[in-house]
């Protein structure tokens, strides 16, 4: 019987594929470099970025899991052109990962609070439009992104292992738009519920758009929505320190 374990640790990868192994890790180095600003910025109990991290695991296999059984449906082979590229990215891909990825993370932040010494405020999980001006989105920012890196490098192992040499081209893409989609997640805790919608919506929007004109071969479009991405996500933290709604 065939054990991946003992074939990882028993088997030396071939020289090119130690490359593309390392490729795949690396969004765990940013998730590190996240983890290491949380704990410089924040006083927050060292186990706090262990269980999100477990969290993004869980949310990319039970994802993973979703997408398995849709697959097995076989109802993308009865589509073609546009249908089909607007399935395999919006439905597939986009709604399934990013609705997955918000549950886990929301719930993950407010678990996480419950249990620590001094409650919410720990994390400094406050409502974005409290009156008293204290809202601190840092906490939630950081833990976001901390966990989308780890989510964009869980999900690198597991292309890694059926196709390696994509891992590249992942790490450039997907991998990159995890980790910018991490901004919008400031409005999962907001009480404005048009905020709390874009938090939700917006993340299954940009997902889709950017998979669906890159399988439609139009690449360069899809580096647009990233460039658009990263100028929304440094609007949205400046906007959100100057207390604006």
């Amino acid at each position: 019987r065939f054990c991946p374990t003992a074939f990882f640790f028993s088997v030396s990868l071939p020289k090119v594929m130690e490359f593309w192994f390392l490729v795949a890790i690396l969004p765990f180095f940013f998730a590190l470099i996240f983890a290491f600003v949380i704990f410089l910025r924040l006083a927050v109990p060292l186990y706090f970025p262990l269980v999100f991290a477990m969290s993004a695991f869980a949310s990319v296999v039970a994802s993973s899991f979703v997408q398995t059984f849709l697959s097995s449906l076989r109802f993308s082979a009865r589509l073609e052109g546009l249908s089909f590229a607007f399935f395999q990215s919006f439905i597939y891909s986009a709604l399934i990962e990013e609705l997955f990825k918000i549950v886990f993370l929301y719930v993950t932040f407010w678990g996480s609070a419950s249990i620590s010494k001094n409650g919410v405020n720990t994390l400094g999980i406050k409502r974005l439009s409290d009156k008293n001006g204290e809202t601190s989105i840092e906490p939630i920012l950081f833990f976001s992104m901390f966990f989308c890196a780890t989510f964009a490098g869980f999900e690198n192992v597991a292309y890694f292992v059926y196709e390696p040499n994509i891992v590249l081209g992942r790490l450039l893409g997907p991998s990159l738009l995890h980790i910018l989609l991490s901004f919008f997640y400031i409005g999962l805790f907001s009480k404005n519920r048009w905020m709390f919608f874009c938090a939700i919506a917006l993340p299954i929007l940009f997902h889709g758009a950017y998979n669906f004109f890159l399988l439609l071969g139009k690449g360069s479009v899809s580096i647009l929505f990233l460039v658009l991405l990263i100028f929304l996500g440094i609007s949205r933290v400046l906007k959100e320190k100057r207390g604006g709604k």
